[in-house]
C-alpha cells in the first residue's frame, strides 16, 4: 500500500508522497503577512482538526506567525461535519469581525465555502484571501478577484510519483530512498493562470 496525501506512519504503509503541509502553512503566512497590516486579522477556514493535512498546515501557519513576531489575531472555522453550518460560521465572521483583513482555506471543499462566503458578504475583492487546490469553481473566484490566491498542492505530480515508485517496487523490488516524498506546491496569481489552461498544471516540474 502507498498513501498519497495524508500519512499514516505505522500502518504498514511502503511510503507516503504529499506535500510538506508545514512548509505550505508557513508560506500562506509570510504571503499573508506582506499583504495585510501588522496587526489585521486573519480568518481560517480550518478544516478537519483530526485531518494531518489541515492540522499540520495551521502549525506551519501559526509557528511562521509566532517565529517572526507577527501580532495578527487568527480566527479559526474548524469543519463541524455539515456544510451549512461550516458556511454560516465563516459568514458570520467575514460580516461581524472587525479588522479582518484577510482569509484562506486550509482545503479544497472549504475553499469552495469560503468564495461562496466572500461574495454574499460583500467582502469579495476588498481583502487579501487564499483558496485551496485547483478546480473549476477556484479557478473561476481567482479570475472574479474574490481569491487573490491559489495554493496548488500539485496532486497529479504526487498519484505519478507514487505511482512510479510503485512500479519501481513491484517489478524491481527497489523502495524510494525515503519513505515520505515531498511534492512541492505552488502559489498562483491572477497573471500566472494562463500556465495552469488546457491541461498544463498535468505536467511535472
Amino acid at each position: 500500500v502507498v498513501l498519497v496525501g495524508d500519512d499514516i506512519p505505522n500502518s504498514g504503509r511502503l511510503f507516503c508522497v504529499q506535500p510538506d503541509y508545514q512548509i505550505i502553512g508557513r508560506t500562506i503566512a509570510e504571503l499573508l503577512a506582506r499583504q495585510i497590516p501588522a496587526e489585521g486579522g486573519v480568518l481560517v477556514s480550518a478544516g478537519d482538526i483530526m485531518v494531518p493535512s489541515h492540522y499540520l498546515t495551521l502549525q506551519g501557519f501559526d509557528a511562521f506567525l509566532l517565529e517572526n513576531g507577527c501580532k495578527n489575531p487568527v480566527y479559526k472555522v474548524h469543519e463541524s461535519g455539515d456544510q451549512q453550518m461550516t458556511y454560516d460560521y465563516l459568514l458570520r465572521e467575514l460580516t461581524g469581525r472587525e479588522g479582518l483583513c484577510a482569509c484562506w482555506s486550509v482545503n479544497a471543499r472549504n475553499s469552495v465555502l469560503l468564495g461562496r462566503a466572500l461574495v454574499e458578504s460583500g467582502r469579495a475583492g476588498h481583502i487579501a484571501a487564499v483558496g485551496s487546490d485547483l478546480f473549476l469553481e477556484n479557478v473561476q473566484y481567482l479570475k472574479d478577484g474574490v481569491f487573490t490566491n491559489l495554493l496548488y498542492k500539485n496532486p497529479y505530480a504526487q498519484a505519478y510519483t507514487a505511482a512510479k515508485h510503485l512500479s519501481e517496487y513491484l517489478i524491481k523490488g527497489e523502495r524510494p530512498p525515503q519513505d515520505v516524498i515531498y511534492i512541492n506546491s505552488e502559489i498562483i496569481f491572477r497573471s500566472s493562470l494562463p500556465m495552469y489552461d488546457n491541461g498544463l498544471f498535468r505536467q511535472l516540474r
